[in-house]
């Protein structure tokens, strides 16, 4: 990460609608299904998405658990998506937690939990998204260098 908060990962098309995903010294693959072009060697888009908000939201929790001096075992979070295909979006995500430890003690780290997890709090409002051509960022680059 940067001093400006700014992180950065990179995907480069291999194959088909193959990417390799890169960030920092770790990679993994992206793929889609035979009904997008894909040949399923790797999760898609929208499921490194709902990944995403589970592994956050997982990491979230683990850390405030510590925190708070609580033991929460057997964390599970099991994180779905309902699509609206005709805007290619999610119009609902889920996240249901289970524990072979103490739900309650589970929900007191939740409550505090929640905030700090990037993923599910950038999904929860909306957020800038802007996608610039090579050129565009060459020509912002020498405006402001």
């Amino acid at each position: 990460m940067q001093e400006d908060g700014t992180m950065s990962v990179q995907a480069r098309h291999r194959e088909g609608a193959v990417f390799e995903l890169s960030a920092g010294p770790f990679a993994a693959l992206s793929d889609n299904s035979a009904e997008y072009g894909g040949t399923d060697n790797g999760p898609r888009p929208s499921e490194l998405l709902l990944w995403a908000v589970s592994s956050c939201l997982g990491q979230s929790i683990r850390y405030m658990a510590q925190r708070m001096r609580k033991n929460i075992e057997g964390l599970t979070l099991d994180v779905s998506g309902i699509k609206d295909p005709g805007n290619f979006r999610f119009r609902e995500i889920r996240v249901r937690l289970r524990t072979t430890g103490d739900i309650q003690e589970l929900r007191k780290v939740l409550r505090l939990a929640k905030k700090y997890c990037f993923v599910s709090n950038s999904l929860a409002v909306p957020v800038s998204y802007e996608v610039v051509g090579e050129e565009e960022e060459r020509a912002y680059d020498n405006e402001s260098g």
